[in-house]
């Protein structure tokens, strides 16, 4: 049964869902031609799409009908598109829209209280990882940018304070205030904290350095081919990809 725009769900606002994606991606729009009410968005890549749906078929059991459409943004001449998912309004999005917007510009509300779930989707959609130090360590980087130092300040504190994360303040070209960190045991106590609410789709983004080191293992011993930007074990090659990765 769909619930009509002016028929609370008081669920919503403490969702951990919603809040990690407000987070990152998400964000609030208002409607007031139609019902006068806020309704929730969230844009990712085609390749993305399976992720949107889990997001789509989440909202259908609370009563919230969504829709997705492809948009477009043109960057030097060159289109790239986009998938954006777009619930139907509820007036307690009006409530969300107006802690997350209180002057207009979306900030991070004083009362949010993180916790697994809520930074497991804000990693998500605005987490980024790499292994440096040739696999000696995994730099960990969440986008912050649209954020002010402030809110930014008292994320690194709660994450410090509540979950023994070490992050810090990284000023991004002496304009964005990001996240990161590269002590390994924050990285590996953050990965262990989030990977049980990654989607397959965002499972690259999972970095453990005893992966790592089975990858390198395995690679200088030859027993790898490479495969395009993939890699198999030399036991069962692909006839098409026989060249053994360089050591």
């Amino acid at each position: 049964i769909m619930v009509k725009a002016n028929e609370p769900i008081p669920y919503l606002l403490n969702d951990d869902m919603i809040l990690g994606l407000m987070l990152s991606d998400g964000y609030l729009i208002n409607h007031e031609k139609t019902t006068g009410h806020s309704a929730f968005v969230l844009g990712q890549t085609p390749k993305r799409i399976d992720f949107l749906n889990s997001v789509h078929d989440y909202f259908l059991t609370l009563g919230l009908k969504s829709s997705l459409r492809t948009t477009y943004t043109t960057i030097k001449g060159v289109k790239f598109p986009s998938i954006l998912l777009t619930t139907s309004n509820n007036i307690v999005f009006d409530k969300l829209r107006n802690d997350w917007y209180p002057n207009g510009k979306k900030i991070i509300p004083k009362d949010l209280i993180l916790n697994q779930k809520i930074i497991s989707f804000w990693y998500q959609g605005d987490g980024y990882s790499r292994y440096i130090n040739n696999g000696q360590s995994v730099e960990i980087t969440i986008a912050t940018d649209s954020f002010k130092k402030e809110d930014v300040d008292r994320i690194c504190l709660q994450l410090k304070t509540r979950f023994n994360l070490n992050f810090h303040d990284w000023f991004r070209y002496k304009k964005y205030h990001t996240l990161k960190t590269y002590e390994n045991q924050t990285t590996e106590r953050f990965m262990n904290l989030v990977e049980p609410y990654i989607h397959p789709v965002f499972q690259y983004k999972i970095k453990h350095l005893d992966k790592f080191t089975k990858f390198k293992e395995l690679k200088e011993s030859g027993k790898l081919y490479k495969c395009g930007s993939s890699y198999r074990l030399a036991l069962t090659p692909n006839i098409f990809c026989k060249s053994k990765i360089p050591n």
